[in-house]
């Protein structure tokens, strides 16, 4: 039987992290939550809620939470990984549409899109910064997502005997650089599945446009001119 496991970065999310890890709990068979140094209960929290969490001392960001979570999983013989925020802006309810195409061996990566999906309640400076940012991705990568910023991804682990996981940055740039080079990689087979993503309040993003944004843009903008 394959095993699917959920890895959850998470940041100050005691508010929110126990209802994502119970709405993924019947549709894995783990979660590893991440606290990347937070000053609040996010942890006991998690823990409290069933996940194996595994804590940072110091916040390495959220591309440092990632590499730290995908390892575990890795470690824990995980057949399939399932990446999702600690915020509970998206929906659990897609996660075995995520999941089921690399669990079936139809798809290495498969990929959340928004765009696909309900974006009436995404802010217009995020929508308008989403589809510039995802418009470049395509230049670089040569290979079309409509939503590269989407950070709902399931992928299976056999990704990394190509990529190499410890060369990705420790902030935002971490999942850009890793759809990269998926998107650039041939062999792989990559799928886009629709959601309604939930915004405003306790569930607003921790992103902010202009400080992330253009340090997401770096890698696509070196890959570009490489």
């Amino acid at each position: 039987m394959m095993k699917t496991t959920a890895v959850i970065p998470a940041l100050n999310e005691e508010k929110a992290i126990g209802s994502v890890v119970k709405g993924l709990e019947k549709l894995v068979d783990e979660i590893i939550v991440v606290d990347d140094g937070s000053q609040d209960n996010t942890g006991r929290e998690a823990e409290k809620a069933g996940a194996t969490v595994v804590s940072h001392e110091k916040n390495c960001g959220v591309g440092g939470a990632l590499k730290t979570g995908i390892r575990k999983a890795i470690e824990l013989k995980a057949d399939v990984i399932l990446v999702t925020a600690g915020d509970g802006q998206l929906d659990a309810r897609y996660a075995n549409s995520l999941i089921k195409p690399v669990k079936e061996g139809e798809y290495d990566f498969v990929i959340a899109s928004r765009f696909k999906g309900d974006v009436k309640s995404m802010p217009l400076a995020r929508y308008i910064g989403n589809r510039i940012f995802t418009a470049f991705v395509k230049i670089a990568a040569g290979k079309s997502v409509s939503d590269a910023s989407c950070g709902y991804r399931a992928f299976t682990p056999k990704l990394f005997d190509k990529l190499e996981l410890g060369k990705y940055s420790d902030d935002y740039r971490m999942e850009v650089e890793f759809l990269l080079d998926v998107l650039s990689e041939k062999s792989f087979k990559v799928k886009e599945i629709p959601i309604h993503a939930i915004y405003g309040g306790e569930n607003d993003s921790k992103m902010r446009i202009w400080k992330d944004w253009p340090l997401m843009s770096w890698p696509v903008i070196k890959k570009i001119f490489s």
